[in-house]
Parts: C-alpha cells; structure tokens; sequence
C-alpha cells in the first residue's frame, strides 16, 4: 500500500475510533505498528491529529 492509500485509509479508521492508541489504531486499519506511528508523528507535527501525553492517545483534530 502506497503512503497516501495509507494515510486515508487511517484517517478513514480514526473517524470510527475514540481516541486510541498507535497500536489501537495500527490494529484497527491492519497496518504495521511502525508504519502508524511515523504517519501519526507527521500528521501530530501537521496538527490533523492531536496527541494526549497523559493517556498517550491520537485523535482527529477537530477544525
């Protein structure tokens, strides 16, 4: 799967999850556990995904 299916296909998965962890969330849309952390690290420097230190959790950014 090329970066930009990938990088739908997890918003896509997030849409359908409460906040998550990157395993929830690699679990989830059946990617790799690296591959979703290093998307989720540059969508959290873009701020399309909000990351929770606390719970250590990712989320959509709401607009």
């Amino acid at each position: 799967m090329d970066a930009l299916t990938s990088g739908e296909w997890l918003i896509a998965t997030m849409t359908q999850l409460p906040p998550a962890t990157c395993l929830q969330i690699a679990d989830a849309s059946g990617l790799g556990e690296g591959e979703t952390r290093t998307w989720l690290a540059a969508m959290t420097v873009a701020e399309l995904v909000s990351f929770d230190p606390v719970t250590e959790t990712y989320a959509l950014a709401q607009p």
